[in-house]
């Protein structure tokens, strides 16, 4: 509970004082909020200072790089003494990534005389069902940022045919060796 609010503390003393009449107690009282950090002018954080003087390594690591900010950091020595060196993980969500559209068709090129249309539709003759849930399983691959949901709207069908053909393929995969 923020305990800085006058209307707040109104309000809790009021609900004190109501308990006290019926029930003959007081409740108990919230914990003391915790101070406040501000960091660099930004808005308040609740955190401990080794947090905040982390935060910190990273925004003068994102200035000294010009880096878009999407990225982890190792501590350095001047951070943290023991630790040496820097070890950047790019967001992969910024990376950009092949539509569905093109991983569908790339996988289509096995499967001549299928279309995307065919796979996109509603029959279910073997000669269609093994190159879409192998069309499904490459996008989920490929795409790991997109949610089974998303997959199936895109083929049209149910997020758990999605999640069937995925997990139909990897077996067939770890079954051949592959």
């Amino acid at each position: 509970m923020n305990m800085h609010n006058p209307e707040l503390i109104r309000q809790h003393q009021e609900h004190a004082a109501r308990q006290e009449r019926l029930w003959g107690r007081k409740p108990s009282l919230p914990a003391p909020a915790k101070p406040m950090l501000v960091v660099n002018g930004r808005k308040p954080c609740d955190a401990s200072y080794h947090v905040v003087l982390y935060r910190a390594y990273q925004e003068k690591l994102r200035a000294t790089f010009s880096l878009s900010g999407a990225f982890t950091v190792n501590p350095t020595e001047e951070y943290c003494p023991y630790r040496s060196e820097i070890v950047f993980q790019i967001d992969e969500t910024l990376m950009p990534h092949k539509p569905m559209r093109q991983i569908a068709l790339e996988v289509l090129e096995n499967f001549p005389g299928v279309s995307l249309a065919e796979i996109r539709g509603s029959l279910r003759h073997s000669s269609i069902v093994e190159p879409r849930q192998l069309a499904m399983y490459e996008v989920q691959r490929q795409r790991p940022d997109l949610s089974y949901p998303a997959i199936g709207r895109f083929f049209h069908k149910d997020h758990t045919t999605v999640l069937h053909a995925v997990r139909k393929i990897k077996a067939m995969k770890a079954r051949d060796g592959q």
